[in-house]
């Protein structure tokens, strides 16, 4: 899939195999045999997502927080969310996470991660501490992952953020 004006990148050969390790606050790419997929999604208090087809919130603080992470990485996603990064952003469009392989780094919105849960390694979430009208929400069972590491972080249009990441 492509956007217009948008280069779309396939991820690096060697792929397989990799996973995202949360080390010294850092996402650092280490081998890792097995499922090996990063979920990034941001949600608000009550896990919500989307709302009326349309993201809860966006802030440009957070997505340059993603990138420096992501570390020049490819991130996955659907059509919708490319809008959220700036040009030249290493970015593979899929139709859902299923299409991602292990080694991905997927950022989920308009999604369903059930396809994803098998191969899951980590789940970054960034929560907007508020609560907001959502009809879609994050189904993945949370309460039984492991919380490796909690953040809070200034951000543009709120002013504190959370990211946390988990361990299925």
């Amino acid at each position: 899939m492509a956007i217009p004006g948008r280069e779309t990148v396939r991820p690096a050969d060697g792929l397989q195999g990799l996973a995202f390790m949360p080390v010294c606050g850092i996402l650092e790419w280490t081998k890792k045999g097995g499922r090996a997929m990063i979920l990034i999604a941001c949600i608000d208090e009550n896990g919500g997502i989307l709302w009326n087809h349309r993201r809860l919130c966006r802030d440009r603080l957070l997505t340059a927080r993603i990138l420096e992470k992501a570390r020049g990485r490819t991130l996955w996603m659907r059509p919708y969310s490319a809008a959220l990064f700036p040009e030249g952003t290493p970015i593979r469009l899929a139709a859902s996470c299923a299409e991602a392989p292990a080694g991905a780094l997927y950022f989920l919105e308009d999604d369903c991660p059930k396809a994803a849960a098998k191969k899951l390694e980590r789940l970054v979430l960034y929560r907007w501490n508020r609560r907001y009208p959502s009809d879609v929400r994050l189904t993945l069972p949370i309460g039984s992952y492991t919380l490796l590491r909690r953040e809070e972080f200034p951000g543009f249009s709120h002013p504190i953020l959370t990211e946390e990441v988990y361990k299925p």
